[in-house]
């Protein structure tokens, strides 16, 4: 009886190891994108105010995750060039 419990405590604990590893990559990539961004890159970007926004989205819909997929979305923002005094 006490087997199977712990077996679902480690699935969930596993799952949301994995989910955080995804989320922190995406945050990453924004991250760059935004910066790539301001430096002139070839990243979609949307412009707010003075600054240049990107927002990265990714469903994890692979193995167990195929039961609830979940969405996960980071945003981030760097510093327009353009715009200034």
């Amino acid at each position: 009886m006490v087997l199977p419990g712990l077996v679902m405590v480690f699935s969930v604990m596993m799952l949301g190891a994995h989910a955080s590893v995804v989320s922190y990559q995406l945050h990453h990539e924004a991250n760059t994108n935004a910066r790539i961004a301001s430096l002139g890159g070839d990243v979609a970007a949307i412009e707010e105010g003075e600054w240049l926004c990107v927002t990265q989205t990714r469903v994890l819909s692979q193995g167990l995750w195929k039961l609830v997929p979940l969405t996960l979305e980071a945003h981030a923002c760097a510093l327009n060039p353009r715009v200034g005094p």
